[in-house]
Parts: C-alpha cells; sequence; structure tokens
C-alpha cells in the first residue's frame, strides 16, 4: 500500500513538474508572437509611411489617440480607489478606537534639555 502511494506521489510531482514546463513554453511562445507582431507592424508602418505619408500620418494619429484614450479610461490597479475608500466605516472606526487607546496608554516623558554653556 505504501509503495502505491509512494508510486501516485511520484506521478502526481511528473505531472506538476510538465505543467510548469508547459507554462514556460507558453510564455516564451507569448512573447515570440507578440515580439513578431511588433515587427511586421513596425515594417508595415514604416512602408506606409514612405510609400503613403499622409495615410500613414492619418494611421499613427488615430493610434496614438486610441491608446492615450485607453490609458486614461482603463481600470488598472494604478487606477482603483484610495484604500480609505475600501475599508468599510466600521473597519476605520475599530482602527481609530485602537490608536485612541494605544495613545493613551502611553506616557510622554519630555525630553529635559540641558543648556550649553556659553563660550
Amino acid at each position: 500500500m505504501e509503495r502505491l502511494i509512494q508510486y501516485l506521489d511520484v506521478l502526481e510531482d511528473t505531472w506538476y513538474m510538465v505543467a510548469l514546463l508547459a507554462e514556460r513554453i507558453r510564455k516564451i511562445a507569448l512573447q515570440l508572437a507578440i515580439f513578431g507582431m511588433m515587427a511586421v507592424t513596425s515594417g508595415l508602418g514604416f512602408m506606409l509611411a514612405l510609400t503613403a505619408p499622409p495615410v500613414g500620418f492619418a494611421v499613427a494619429a488615430l493610434l496614438t489617440v486610441t491608446v492615450l484614450y485607453r490609458s486614461a479610461t482603463a481600470r488598472t490597479p494604478l487606477a482603483s480607489p484610495p484604500v480609505a475608500q475600501q475599508i468599510s466605516k466600521s473597519r476605520i472606526s475599530k482602527i481609530e478606537s485602537a490608536v485612541r487607546r494605544t495613545v493613551a496608554t502611553v506616557s510622554v516623558v519630555p525630553r529635559r534639555h540641558r543648556q550649553r554653556p556659553s563660550p
């Protein structure tokens, strides 16, 4: 029975190793595809600019406006609401009361300033 469990454990480890390898291959293939599309798009844009400059300029302007609009309206982690809006009011009141209790229990001792002798 113990051998069967060890065999299944090795089989499971092998399965996850293959899955991790497939994930690495997928990421590399995706990066290569993106790089290839960027190279083809750049080449086509260059050829368009050489053959028909007004059309190339119009396409570049439309793509720039599209990218700017998308970056301004896209919901990204950087555009998420502030943390204070994400925390519920009851949670904020609990935090405030804990801070007040902590401040009340800490005794503040004023520092004594030594007077320096005059030169």
